[in-house]
């Protein structure tokens, strides 16, 4: 029997948004003479969900050691509509004695394990 979970969904990048107004926000403080972002352009503004996160993350402009506390269902909103899922492998690691060893798995465990006989191209500057 094999099980295989399959994500669809569009993901969206606004939440690279928060970051280019932090940015932003910094360097005016700092003396940069920037304009005002453009509130109605669809290139800066940012959506009504990530609007209500922006001033958590403001803080940290305020207070480097300040420490953002998202809750659940703000987490789980950033992660279902604006980040990534990648199916990249990394193998169990572990110590044995104070040496470090991999654990590796059953193939069928381990869905993204990548193929021991793949071919693998050097980068070339062209």
């Amino acid at each position: 029997m094999e099980i295989m979970l399959r994500m669809i969904r569009n993901v969206r990048g606004d939440y690279s948004r928060i970051p280019l107004h932090l940015m932003h926000s910094e360097a005016k403080m700092a003396g940069v003479p920037f304009g005002e972002l453009r509130a109605h352009s669809s290139e800066s503004e940012l959506p009504q969900d990530l609007t209500a996160l922006l001033p958590k993350f403001e803080s940290l402009l305020r207070d480097p050691s300040h420490e953002i506390n998202l809750s659940n269902s703000e987490l789980n909103l950033i992660r279902q509509r604006y980040t990534h899922y990648s199916a990249h492998y990394n193998d169990y690691q572990t110590s044995l004695a104070g040496v470090p060893a991999q654990i590796s798995l059953f193939r069928n465990l381990r869905p993204n394990v990548p193929e021991t006989d793949r071919a693998i191209y050097p980068n070339r500057n062209l």
